[in-house]
């Protein structure tokens, strides 16, 4: 089964909504680093690697990792805990 995340609305419209899990870490690069231009963020990769509660708040850091590169982390503010990491993205 795909995760709503990765591109099927259909699924998280029967869901109730689907998850914003993955989708604010986008929002946050093209905010930060692409002027909110979409067609500046060439890649996204991501690994998520714990839970997010319902009701949590999700932190998105990010780092320049070179011309282009970017290193791409989140945890929950309420627990601290790393939700999405080793995730990268590159832009134009």
């Amino acid at each position: 089964m795909q995760h709503p995340v990765r591109g099927r609305p259909e699924k998280e419209n029967r869901d109730g909504g689907g998850s914003r899990y993955g989708r604010k870490e986008t929002a946050a690069v093209l905010q930060a680093f692409c002027d909110m231009d979409p067609t500046r963020l060439k890649a996204l990769e991501v690994r998520f690697s714990g839970v997010v509660f319902p009701g949590e708040t999700i932190i998105t850091e990010l780092w320049k990792n070179g011309p282009g590169e970017l290193i791409v982390q989140a945890k929950t503010r309420e627990r601290g805990e790393v939700v999405i990491s080793a995730a990268s993205a590159t832009i134009a």
